[in-house]
């Protein structure tokens, strides 16, 4: 066996497998001593790592005989080592290897501690690799199934597991709802409980109620599934009586067993859970009833008893309503819309739906029941569909009337019924029966008419009809749609707009005349919101149409018809608005009693005087935002109203933070809310609030507008489009940077920067922040990077006339101060005895420059729409290459940011034509770019590790030129040194190099400039964040790490002996000697004359 053994340790890959399995075969036939056994395992333990995978998994199975025949001790002296081997085969891409380690790994939960065990899986269900976090689950729970330990472990291991039901693998998460399972089997009923209180969404529960289901508990296996509720209402007459005796109250005491407190706050599952409580409870209560009573039929006595429920519900008007009340009715309805029900209970459920409707809208309480009532309705929804195409009149009118008095008293609640209701009620609109059809119809135009907000979803939908074959759906359709553009605010139709450009020529060009007459007067309700996308509409339209199109009378008739009806729904829904808007903040947005009162608190009343409720209005801005998380929507729209009365007193918080990150804050919680799936009640209060913002405080949303990221850029924009508000200060802004500003020189050019010399610069911050400062223009007079981003302009603007000298010349080549307006040319030359040069060259330069810039405008749209084939941004991106060649300084302070945006978003998603038009971009606009470098450091390496080799070193390039570029070193390394810690490889070589770019530069300044290196603090840090680089598993970055050493050893200059003290005292001999040679060596390369004599 000992022979066999040496085998393992052979190089050959043949000799390794021989050993392997004949071993293997040893080890089966005859049981080895434990002092024989514990030998073997030094042998095994390197063939774990072998990158044959039939030797790695021989090595498991005889790890897996050796572990139970050795002793504990021995066991737990190799435990680290063979730990780590199993860590990477649980990550195999073998699935046998990865099943293998499981074995072995339950093995050594026998013979160990099997706390010890479960402590290291937990943290490998943590790890990188998805492989070891899904085998790392099922090796959890055969370790607790092995040993029976899954109630003693519940409270240790559950937290973990559910963790991974979020998993980004589709593996991991069916792993882990196996363990749950296992967990279910061995505890039973009681861990539903246990999960009610867990962090989980609605439909994980679903799921794993389901599963739990088919899942026969320990010690219930012989115990008879009950029935459901439909299965023993289709039974024979004859066994209900015993069912309601036994089934019922079995069910009820299994969901009472869960404790569920249905709350406005609770979560979809349990109120469905609760109302299948009650109606259990009516029914059995219904049974005994039937049961008690011999003289009258079980079907009377069912209808005696519906009647008696319907009395007692309904009897009483007005009042509260609870909602275990509402729960409890939509129970009832929900089993008398079954289609296997008669007709006329069919109808009879329906005209109850309408009464309890009707019931929560004049209840004193209809602010918190309303939003009950449209929870309550997702699981009858599909039965009322079904109701609409009954083909007896008399059902599906019943259903559109149900439907109309919903979408009338939920208003904006409505709009998550109102897509799914719509489809259906669309259907039944072409019925030939003309009752269902009309009634459909109806009920379209109540739920159009409902809302000012409009509906999500509900406008994609019509547009698909519009294109339908039926005729009479398109008529329809079209119809519905002019009521939308007549009603519905202009915030929520600005959403939808581009959807209505591609359809309007369809329409028009209709078959059938009565399509063509309603899609005029929709275009012209169209135009009427949107005129720039209307008209470029018209300008497609053949001749015939456009004269059509001016001939219709609704081109004058259709702006008074949107202010009578959109002033008369505002008229009617005002009030309702403000009062849910009160009663909304008064019961949800007050303070916790735990909050100190004296300076949190809010009060919402109308008698508070003005100066008390704007005090600390800039904190309350801040603290009040509506955020994403969170289900009321009624108190987020009423938070935004709150917002809009305190927006003028919050000036002086608004205007003040570094690089405006208070209004900069406040936009991107607005766009963040904005981006989401929102009622139109929500979005609509945002839209008011930013138009606000925007009138009071227009200089500060500029600039604050471009530090957003690009998709939250372009909310705002929109609502600011929409709301007719173009940001535009052109008056109050900085000069324009000059083209022939150098990225390495602050000297004074003229007279101005004479003056400049003697400003004193702050000095440089020590930590920078992480948001990425992204602005599509940039403006400055300085070379060095600001810390507050320069203005944006949403205003088309005619770029100055400037004379263009060389198109070649870039900020790099000339020297020769900012470029002068042809206006201040010629006083200057008036001024000073020379002949004033000829207007018609101004002009020519002036045109020459409208023309570039216009194409480059057009050129940037074009990247903007983001639905360019390959070929198409290609070429765009080839016609780039010549604007960054020839543009002027104008050009590019007003296309600069926008230009590098659009290459980086490009660049980031793989794109290596990209990347190098990118590079050319930040060669010749040095200055400019060093504006973005945090944006272009924090981008491109977050994306350089996901790259093909040529992508990755062309970022690399880039950041290379951004680095060397740069003035201000201190605060270059101040940015590139706390990412060493934080990244990974191939990122993290990448970094290394640019700090060693950065010294490299820092030894080519002069003493002076490079003093804060010698500073104890700086040296100190940054020496620690490169030694500790030394220990990685990577020899290139511990090669890199080196190398910045070096470069720090000779950029101290004067004082050579900083490095060498802090290697004295903080490494060992190995990696001192090692860091030593290397600086011997750049000496040797510095001097090699000198030290060769």
């Amino acid at each position: 066996m000992e022979d066999t053994a040496a085998l393992l340790g052979s190089s050959a890959i043949k000799q390794r497998l021989a050993g392997v399995t004949g071993l293997l075969e040893q080890l089966r036939r005859q049981d080895a001593a434990p002092e024989a056994s514990a030998t073997l395992i030094p042998h095994v333990l390197p063939c774990l790592r072998d990158h044959n995978s039939k030797i790695a998994l021989g090595a498991l199975e005889i790890l897996q005989l050796l572990v139970s025949r050795v002793a504990e001790s021995t066991l737990r002296s190799y435990f680290k080592l063979l730990w780590l081997s199993l860590v990477e085969r649980l990550g195999d891409s073998k699935l046998p290897v990865r099943e293998k380690a499981v074995d072995v790994v339950v093995e050594i939960s026998v013979v160990l501690d099997v706390d010890t065990v479960l402590d290291k899986l937990k943290g490998c269900m943590g790890h990188k690799n998805w492989r070891t976090r899904e085998q790392s689950l099922h090796a959890v729970w055969r370790c607790l199934e092995r040993q029976d330990l899954f109630r003693e472990k519940q409270d240790e291991l559950l937290d973990d597991v559910l963790k991974l039901l979020e998993d980004s693998s589709k593996d991991v998460r069916d792993a882990a709802i196996t363990a749950l399972e296992k967990f279910y089997m061995s505890i039973g009923a009681s861990l539903l409980s246990d999960l009610e209180y867990k962090n989980i969404r609605p439909s994980q529960v679903k799921t794993l109620t389901g599963r739990f289901e088919r899942i026969p508990v320990r010690g219930n296996e012989n115990r008879a599934v009950t029935p459901s509720y439909d299965d023993r209402s289709n039974q024979d007459n004859d066994d209900a009586p015993a069912q309601g005796d036994a089934a019922p109250e079995k069910l009820s005491s299994i969901l009472s067993s869960y404790d569920l407190q249905v709350s406005s706050s609770s979560s979809s599952v349990a109120r469905y859970l609760a109302s299948v409580r009650s109606r259990t409870n009516n029914e059995a209560k219904a049974m005994a009833d039937v049961s008690g009573d011999g003289d009258r039929s079980p079907s009377q006595a069912s209808s005696t008893s519906s009647k008696v429920v319907q009395a007692s519900t309904f009897g009483s008007g007005g009042g509260d309503i609870s909602e275990k009340e509402i729960q409890k009715q939509l129970g009832v309805i929900f089993d008398k819309l079954h289609l296997d029900n008669n007709w006329d209970k069919r109808v009879g459920g329906l005209k109850m739906l309408q009464k309890l409707t009707k019931r929560c809208r004049s209840a004193s309480n209809s602010g918190n029941v309303l939003p009950l009532l449209s929870q309550g309705l997702r699981p009858i929804r599909e039965r009322l569909c079904q109701q609409v195409t009954d083909l007896r009149s008399s059902v599906s009118r019943e259903a559109c009337q149900a439907i109309e008095t919903l979408a009338n008293t939920l208003r904006d609640e409505f709009n998550a019924h109102a897509e799914i209701f719509l489809g259906y009620l669309l259907k039944a609109t072409y019925v030939t029966i003309q009752v269902i059809s009309t009634s459909a119809d109806t009920t379209i135009r109540s739920m159009i008419e409902s809302t000012s907000n409009g509906y999500a979803r509900v406008i994609p939908k019509l547009i698909e009809c519009a294109k339908s074959r039926n005729q009479v759906l398109r008529y329809n359709a079209v119809c519905y749609l002019t009521m939308t553009l007549q009603r519905w605010s202009t915030s929520f139709l600005s959403k939808h707009s581009d959807m209505f450009v591609p359809i309007l020529p369809v329409i028009l060009l209709d078959a059938l005349g009565d399509v063509r007459a309603t899609s005029r007067k929709c275009y012209w309700s169209f135009h009427h919101l949107f005129p720039d996308e209307a008209d470029g509409v018209f300008a497609r339209l053949d001749g015939t149409t456009q004269k059509n199109l001016k001939d219709d009378p609704s081109k004058f008739t259709a702006k008074t018809a949107r202010q009578t009806e959109f002033s008369s729904m505002n008229d009617a829904a005002a009030p309702q608005a403000v009062d849910v808007a009160r009663s909304a903040l008064r019961t949800a947005v007050q303070p916790p009693i735990s909050a100190p009162a004296a300076s949190s608190s809010v009060t919402f009343s109308d008698e508070q005087p003005r100066v008390q409720r704007v005090l600390s209005s800039g904190e309350l801005v801040s603290e009040k935002l509506p955020r994403r998380d969170g289900s009321n929507m009624k108190v987020k729209a009423a938070m935004c109203h709150y917002l809009r009365d305190l927006l003028p007193g919050a000036g002086e918080y608004l205007k003040h933070g570094a690089n405006n990150s208070h209004m900069r804050s406040f936009l991107l919680k607005i766009a963040l809310l904005m981006d989401t799936d929102v009622p139109v009640s929500v979005s609509s209060a945002c839209s008011e609030l930013v138009s606000i913002a925007a009138q009071l405080y227009g200089p500060e949303m500029e600039v604050a507008l471009g530090l957003l990221p690009p998709s939250k850029r372009l909310v705002v924009s929109k609502v600011l489009k929409s709301k007719k508000i173009v940001l535009n200060f052109s008056n109050t802004q900085r000069p324009p940077l000059s083209s022939s500003a150098a990225p390495h020189s602050a000297r004074s050019r003229d007279g101005e920067d004479d003056d400049n010399q003697d400003m004193e610069f702050p000095a440089p911050r020590q930590e920078r922040s992480r948001k990425r400062p992204e602005s599509p223009s940039v403006r400055s007079s300085s070379p060095a990077r600001q810390n507050s981003q320069k203005r944006i302009n949403t205003a088309a603007q005619v770029p100055s006339p400037v004379i263009v000298k060389n198109p070649k010349t870039d900020d790099r080549a000339s020297r020769q101060g900012p470029v002068k307006r042809p206006d201040e040319m010629t006083s200057n030359a008036t001024l000073s005895g020379h002949p004033v040069l000829s207007t018609t060259t101004f002009s020519s330069a002036a045109a020459d420059a409208d023309k570039h810039d216009v194409q480059l405008d057009e050129l940037l749209l074009l990247l903007e729409k983001n639905n360019l084939s390959e070929a198409e941004i290609k070429h765009a991106l080839y016609k780039t290459l010549h604007f960054i060649e020839t543009g002027s300084s104008a050009t590019w302070d007003r296309c600069f940011g926008r230009l590098l945006l659009l290459l980086l978003d490009a660049a980031t998603d793989k794109d290596v034509h990209a990347l190098k038009v990118l590079q050319k971009l930040v060669e010749a606009q040095p200055t400019r770019a060093q504006m973005f470098f945090e944006l272009l450091l924090q981008r491109l390496i977050d994306a350089i590790g996901d790259q093909v080799d040529v992508a990755r070193h062309l970022m690399e390039r880039i950041l290379h030129d951004l680095v060397s570029f740069a003035s201000d070193h201190q605060q270059t390394l101040s940015t590139l040194v706390p990412l060493v810690p934080r990244v990974d490889p191939p990122a993290l070589q990448v970094v290394l190099r640019l700090v060693k770019v950065c010294l490299q530069a820092c030894e080519r300044t002069s003493p002076q400039d490079a003093v804060f290196l010698r500073k104890p603090d700086i040296a100190n840090s940054l020496m620690k964040v490169l030694t500790r680089r030394l220990d990685h598993a990577s020899s290139s970055v511990r090669k890199n790490a080196v190398d910045c050493l070096v470069a720090f050893h000779f950029a101290t200059k004067e004082d050579n002996s900083i490095v060498p003290k802090y290697l004295a005292a903080e490494l060992d001999d190995t990696r001192r000697r090692l860091v030593e040679i290397f600086i011997d060596r750049a000496k040797v390369d510095r001097h090699p004359v000198g030290l060769s004599t």
